[in-house]
């Protein structure tokens, strides 16, 4: 109900604010409906949540095998995607269909040296890992739905060449996970945020099938450390999970208990 809630203004803030179909959400999204761009753009315009919040209710499907529901969620699903399919452009120097403008929430990076001496920090950028991540998470579930439910098949191979097209998840020089299409250097390397490791989870495009990527991601989540807020150091305990180092699961879990001050 709060994803079908959130759809009716979503639609508006689609066209309003990106001359786009279907419908989105940004960060900051609630149950009275305000699905607009927030406060800070270095997270406040990530606009892809309406399509993160969408994949619950595949995942629901994936989980009770429930055709009836299905069908009642299919719209806000394949709608989600519209939005994300309608505002992709060809980025010219890669050839690649990204998303602009956009961030890797909430991770900043210097576009240069100087700006680097200078401490000018930058997060808005075209085409963020996540994005592209999140991108081809609701594009496959739209593919897969509309397979089973026997519809939309030109929307689905419209889908399914624009995915093709997506940039990859690409492992930088130094190993890690690409957080962003250019190997820029971040400006906090020890971010509480993984952003760039949605395909780890709650997506699986990193997985024991890729075990490369698998341990560039292992290589990310060592380099940003174990600290972070609540819900980051619980996104954290999924990622160690989902690689299978239950000891650094359960240390983070652990760490979830400390005091929230000192005395």
């Amino acid at each position: 109900r709060y994803v079908e809630h959130l759809a009716v203004s979503g639609e508006h803030t689609a066209q309003h604010f990106y001359d786009a179909e279907g419908w989105c959400a940004h960060i900051l999204a609630n149950a009275w409906g305000f699905t607009s761009p927030s406060e800070d753009p270095s997270w406040g315009a990530t606009n892809t949540c309406g399509a993160w919040i969408a994949l619950h209710l595949w995942e629901h499907y994936l989980y009770t095998g429930d055709m009836e529901y299905l069908e009642r969620v299919y719209p806000l699903i394949r709608d989600a995607a519209l939005f994300l399919r309608s505002i992709l452009i060809e980025d010219t120097k890669s050839g690649y269909l990204v998303t602009a403008p956009t961030t890797s929430p909430e991770n900043g990076f210097y576009l240069n040296d100087d700006d680097a001496e200078n401490g000018i920090v930058t997060h808005i950028c075209m085409g963020s890992t996540m994005d592209n991540q999140i991108t081809r998470e609701i594009f496959d579930a739209v593919i897969s739905a509309a397979d089973i439910l026997h519809t939309d098949r030109a929307l689905a191979r419209d889908l399914s060449y624009a995915s093709s097209r997506l940039v990859p998840t690409r492992i930088s020089s130094d190993g890690r996970i690409m957080e962003w299409m250019e190997e820029y250097e971040e400006a906090e390397p020890e971010h509480r945020h993984v952003s760039h490791l949605f395909g780890l989870y709650p997506a699986a495009q990193i997985s024991r099938s890729t075990p490369d990527l698998m341990t560039a991601a292992r290589k990310s989540l060592d380099r940003r450390g174990d600290a972070g807020t609540g819900w980051s150091r619980a996104w954290k305990i999924c990622f160690w999970a989902r690689l299978g180092d239950g000891n650094r699961a359960a240390h983070l879990l652990h760490s979830l208990l400390e005091p929230a001050f000192a005395e």
